[in-house]
């Protein structure tokens, strides 16, 4: 996380994908600043749920500010995280829904890229080292 960003993300647009990582399939928490056209934060989780929706909104918090505002799609574990952690949250329009959807295409691609091109090469890698922290 860019921490010369304190203070300038305002708006969030929040939203989780699952990703293959090797043979296992994970959850990517992608946190996407319309105004700044820049992703913010990104994190591998196992699963998608309130206590992963949780960590992920509060590091956002602690790292850039307490007022931030979060659109996310409506799924239930937003809405309880940010009403957790006393943040405006409201659900996204088509727009930016679309927006999101193209941010979360491009990592996607980016990443499968990456995999492809450039794979681990240790025996029997259980690929923790490509967890995010």
């Amino acid at each position: 996380m860019d921490r010369s960003l304190r203070g300038k993300v305002e708006l969030l647009l929040i939203d989780d994908t699952r990703v293959e990582v090797g043979d296992r399939e994970m959850v990517l928490f992608v946190a996407f600043e319309p105004r700044l056209r820049r992703i913010v934060y990104m994190r591998l989780f196992e699963a998608a749920n309130i206590f992963t929706a949780l960590t992920f909104i509060k590091r956002i918090k602690a790292v850039y500010r307490s007022r931030v505002k979060v659109l996310t799609d409506g799924a239930q574990c937003y809405r309880t995280a940010c009403k957790f952690l006393n943040l405006d949250h409201d659900v996204y329009d088509l727009r930016l829904r679309n927006l999101m959807e193209r941010i979360i295409q491009y990592v996607k691609d980016r990443t499968r890229d990456f995999d492809d091109y450039i794979p681990c090469r240790k025996k029997g890698c259980d690929k923790r080292h490509a967890r995010c922290s």
